[in-house]
């Protein structure tokens, strides 16, 4: 079965911004994925999805993990990472004076 390709828009985002922070242009990075930057430009900008291999291959190279999340714990991560530190607001605990 094939599935349609889903390309989150917080990917491409945390991929550019990784790149930048790790002081690599585009070109430098496709060098050592061994694609051309034309590749990681489209994928920067959302216009084609990596494959899982080059995927891989960037974050290794942007000293990221890559983890498979189930949907329902998506909000948990992110809080827990603090990408998203609006995800969880309340305290998991909280002592009040009467306790």
């Amino acid at each position: 079965m094939t599935y349609p390709a889903v390309y989150p828009e917080e990917l491409v985002i945390t991929l550019k911004k990784a790149r930048e922070k790790a002081g690599l242009r585009q070109r430098e990075l496709a060098e050592k994925v061994g694609v051309p930057q034309s590749h990681i430009s489209k994928i920067e900008t959302g216009k084609i999805s990596p494959t899982i291999s080059i995927l891989i291959q960037i974050a290794r190279i942007l000293r990221f993990e890559l983890m498979a999340v189930p949907k329902q714990y998506t909000g948990l991560v992110k809080s827990l990472t603090n990408n998203d530190p609006n995800a969880f607001t309340q305290p998991a605990y909280r002592i009040d004076e009467d306790d």
